[in-house]
């Protein structure tokens, strides 16, 4: 019995962690809890002393080391900071330090679980601060990735058992911090470049002024801000290093980025061929080898404003006007007049006036693949209409006709 125990265990194991496909997050979620109950197994006690021997041999067989370190070295360094991602950093971090009190309460189960599991992974920390280093944090994602690695990754408890693995977690804190002051100074002076090329054209500064206030700080100067207060917490409030302002702005890493990675430097173009007919790119059995290795991609960066249909003006609406209304569209799609006209657009005929003028069909989030029914959203908020020049025309004859009545009333 023992024996078929094991065999299925292992190839669970191999079978999870496959290094030829990109994982899905049910594979990465199975994955964690497979490693959450295989640990505490191995390790729990019984008076069984066949039993015993057999979680022994689990032990000492290094399952977890031969099928899940290459695994683990392998997508921690090349997929996207997305869900999948801090499922594998979950793993990682139970692998260094279990979240299990009958481990980390007994010294002896402990120490074992030390020279098995914590020294071994401690090395896949290195790609971690790798693509740390490499993060483009003029993108939401990898400041949400950043400020992860901060509250999660350098723990005070991670920390400690860091400094006990000979690794000084305050050096790459420091450099970390340097990162993250680099970027603050060329978030800041990129809006000022902005703020610059506003006031050459006065429709264009009204609205930027307009927008400005009604915005605010950008999500991400926030968010920054916020890493930057943690990490002088966890240094001490030790003096940043001076930042030469004319090498920040040059940072060349900010134009580093891949969409395969979403933070990786960029690799080759893979080997592909077009289709004469369709002008589509297929990949040839050497570009798929090439992307399945990490060794090469494609760079969609130039795609990434042209796919932002919410943003690009058509011939009857005003440039500066679409990105202001897009914010607003954005910022009161949670208001209580919003959700009046979308819980009573059936119900009320003003109601439903009003959302054929404010609201717009939402489309679905996924495509269901087991089912033909497409789960129904809510219309969402959309002041698009009022960056038209017709309707800018309409308000601006509306207030000077009121104007007129009011000033011949007077």
């Amino acid at each position: 019995m023992y024996p078929k125990v094991f065999d299925f265990s292992k190839l669970l194991f191999e079978g999870l962690a496959n290094c030829n496909i990109v994982p899905l997050y049910a594979q990465v979620y199975a994955m964690n809890m497979l490693v959450i109950h295989y640990t505490s197994f191995v390790f729990s006690k019984t008076s069984d002393v066949d039993f015993e021997k057999f979680k022994q041999m689990s032990r000492e067989s290094r399952m977890l080391e031969k099928s899940l370190k290459p695994f683990l070295h392998r997508w921690l360094q090349s997929l996207p900071f997305d869900d999948i991602y801090e499922e594998l950093l979950d793993i990682w971090l139970y692998l260094i330090y279990p979240a299990d009190n009958s481990i980390c309460s007994n010294k002896e189960k402990m120490l074992l679980y030390y020279k098995l599991y914590s020294k071994t992974f401690i090395d896949l920390l290195e790609v971690i601060e790798n693509r740390c280093r490499v993060a483009d944090l003029t993108l939401l994602s990898h400041a949400k990735f950043i400020y992860l690695i901060v509250t999660a990754i350098f723990d005070t408890v991670f920390c400690s058992m860091y400094r006990k693995l000979k690794i000084e977690p305050d050096e790459f804190l420091e450099e970390l911090r340097q990162k993250v002051a680099e970027y603050q100074l060329l978030l800041e002076d990129q809006r000022k470049e902005r703020e610059q090329k506003k006031k050459n054209n006065w429709l264009s500064s009204a609205v930027g002024m307009f927008q400005g206030y009604i915005t605010g700080e950008s999500e991400i100067e926030k968010l920054l801000n916020h890493i930057m207060n943690l990490l002088n917490a966890k240094l001490d409030g030790k003096p940043l290093r001076p930042i030469d302002r004319s090498q920040s702005s040059n940072n060349s890493s900010v134009s580093n980025f891949s969409p395969l990675a979403n933070s990786t430097p960029k690799h080759e173009t893979p080997d592909f061929m077009i289709d004469p007919r369709t002008k589509l790119y297929y990949l040839t059995s050497k570009g798929r080898e090439q992307v399945l290795q990490g060794r090469a991609s494609f760079d969609f960066s130039k795609c990434v404003n042209k796919s932002n249909r919410s943003v690009i003006a058509t011939r009857y609406e005003i440039p500066y006007l679409l990105p202001l209304t897009a914010r607003l569209s954005k910022k009161y799609s949670d208001s209580r007049f919003v959700k009046w006209l979308q819980f009573h657009r059936h119900s009320s005929k003003i109601a439903g006036f009003l959302s054929k003028i404010f609201l717009v069909p939402s489309p679905p989030r996924y495509v269901p693949v087991y089912s033909k029914t497409i789960v129904p959203r809510l219309p969402q908020l959309n002041l698009r209409f009022m960056a038209s020049y017709p309707f800018v025309i309409m308000i601006f004859l509306i207030l000077f006709f009121t104007v007129r009545v009011i000033t011949s009333i007077l």
